[in-house]
C-alpha cells in the first residue's frame, strides 16, 4: 500500500487527490498572495477552498510572550510547535482566560484558523523572562503542520531552520569565514538603524519571483509602494529594489529561538477584514511581515557560524554581539503615522502626539481591541442567553 503524502496546501488529503500537479512553492505563493489575483486565476483559486477541511486537534508547544501594548497587555504567540515542525502565527484575533487556561484565537496560516489553549500556571517560574515555552492544545482544521507554511524545527535543541538569500560571492564569503555580518538598514531598506543592526532571515526557501521579493519587504520593479490604512487612506513610501535573479544562493541556517526578535504588530479594526467571519467583523493584530525573521546584533558586528551536518547546514553561535531580542513596535491600522513607523523603525515626533507614541496605554487603541473575536463571541452568547432567559 502506497504511503500517503499529505498535500502541501494543508488540507490533510493525499496530494494525488488534492493538488497533484502543483509544486509546493506555487501552492504557497498562490495561497499567500490570493488577494493579488493574477490574470486568469479566479477559477484557479477555487481549488484552494477550505470548506471541506476536517476539524483536527493536536498536542504541541507554544512559544509565547506576555507583552505591553498601547491597547493593554496581551499574550503574543511567537511560534507553535508540533513534532519537528513549527509555524509562526499570522494574527492574534482574540484572547480569553478562564480559570487557569488561556485561549488564543489566531490565524496559523492563510488556510488555517486555530484556537490555542495553554495553562497560564506554566508561565510562572523564572522571574524576568518574558518569553516562555509551554505545552498547548491546538484546535484547527486540516493539517497545517504538514503544509508548506510549516518550517523545520528541533524543539529539543530550541532551534528553527531559516534561510538567507544572497549572491554567489557573498554566499561563499559567509561559508568560508563562518561569519555573517548584520545589516545596518531598517526593514524598509532605505534608512540606517541608529543603535543596532539586524541579521535578516526568512522562512522562504528560494527567491524565485516578485512574490518572494515582496515577502521580504522589497520590490522587483520600481521602489515605491502604497501603505493603506484601515480608513483607506494611502501614502506612498520607498522600499529597497532588487531583482530575484540577484539572490541565487540560499543558505540554510539553524537559528536558536532566543536569537529571534518578535515581529512588529499592527492592530486593525473590524472594518479592515476582506471578508467577515461567522461571528461578523472583529479587531485583530497583524504580525507584520511574517516571512522576515530579525536577529538583533550590535551595530557593525555579526554572528559566528558553525557546520552541524554533512549537508552543510549552518548554525548561529552565541556571541556578545547579540542584542536584546524582546523589542518590537506596535501600530494602529487607522493611524498612518504609526504605520509609517513599523516600516521605517524610526519615530519622528508629530505635532499632536498621542499616548501610544510613547508606548503608553491609549484609549483609542483600547477601544479597538475591546472588539476582538473573544469579545464578539461573548456578546453573542450573552444575547442568546438573554433571549432564552427572557423567553
Amino acid at each position: 500500500m502506497k504511503k500517503m503524502l499529505f498535500c502541501p496546501c494543508g488540507s490533510g488529503k493525499d496530494q494525488d487527490d488534492c493538488h497533484p500537479n502543483l509544486s509546493p512553492n506555487e501552492i504557497k505563493k498562490t495561497i499567500r498572495h490570493r488577494s493579488n489575483i493574477r490574470e486568469g486565476q479566479v477559477e484557479f483559486l477555487k481549488l484552494f477552498d477550505t470548506g471541506a477541511f476536517k476539524r483536527s486537534e493536536y498536542s504541541g508547544h507554544l512559544r509565547v510572550a506576555f507583552v505591553s501594548t498601547p491597547a493593554g497587555k496581551i499574550f503574543y504567540p511567537l511560534m507553535v510547535f508540533l513534532g519537528n515542525s513549527a509555524i509562526r502565527p499570522l494574527t492574534i484575533d482574540g484572547e480569553i482566560i478562564i480559570e487557569e487556561f488561556c485561549t488564543i484565537h489566531c490565524m496559523l496560516t492563510p488556510q488555517h484558523f486555530a484556537s490555542i489553549v495553554f495553562n497560564v500556571k506554566e508561565l510562572l517560574g523564572e522571574k524576568g523572562k518574558k518569553v516562555r515555552l509551554v505545552k498547548c492544545t491546538i484546535a484547527t482544521v486540516g493539517r497545517p503542520f504538514d503544509s508548506v507554511f510549516a518550517i523545520e524545527a528541533n524543539l529539543s535543541k530550541q532551534r528553527i531552520a531559516l534561510y538567507h538569500h544572497t549572491n554567489e560571492e557573498a554566499g561563499e564569503k559567509i561559508i568560508s569565514s563562518k561569519f555573517m555580518r548584520g545589516s545596518k538598514w531598517n526593514i524598509q531598506g532605505t534608512e540606517e538603524l541608529e543603535e543596532l543592526g539586524h541579521i535578516y532571515m526568512t522562512d522562504i526557501q528560494r527567491i524565485e519571483d516578485d512574490r518572494d521579493i515582496w515577502d521580504i519587504a522589497m520590490c522587483d520593479k520600481g521602489t515605491r509602494i502604497n501603505i493603506i490604512s484601515d480608513n483607506q487612506d494611502q501614502e506612498n513610501i520607498e522600499v529597497y529594489r532588487d531583482n530575484p535573479k540577484n539572490r541565487p544562493v540560499s543558505l540554510k541556517i539553524w537559528v536558536p529561538l532566543d536569537f529571534v526578535s518578535p515581529n512588529h504588530l499592527i492592530l486593525h479594526n473590524g472594518g479592515s477584514h476582506t471578508q467577515t467571519s461567522q461571528f461578523g467583523s472583529y479587531s485583530w493584530w497583524e504580525v507584520f511581515m511574517p516571512s522576515i525573521y530579525r536577529i538583533a546584533v550590535k551595530r557593525d558586528t555579526g554572528l559566528p557560524l558553525t557546520l552541524i551536518t554533512k549537508k552543510n547546514d549552518l548554525l548561529f553561535i552565541n556571541s556578545d554581539n547579540l542584542q536584546g531580542n524582546e523589542i518590537f513596535l506596535a501600530a494602529l491600522g487607522s493611524d498612518m503615522y504609526s504605520l509609517r513607523k513599523v516600516w521605517s523603525e524610526k519615530a519622528t515626533p508629530r505635532v499632536n502626539p498621542k499616548p501610544a507614541d510613547f508606548g503608553q496605554l491609549d484609549v483609542e487603541w483600547q477601544e479597538v481591541w475591546r472588539k476582538n473575536l473573544c469579545s464578539i463571541i461573548n456578546d453573542i452568547m450573552k444575547d442568546s442567553l438573554d433571549t432564552i432567559w427572557m423567553g
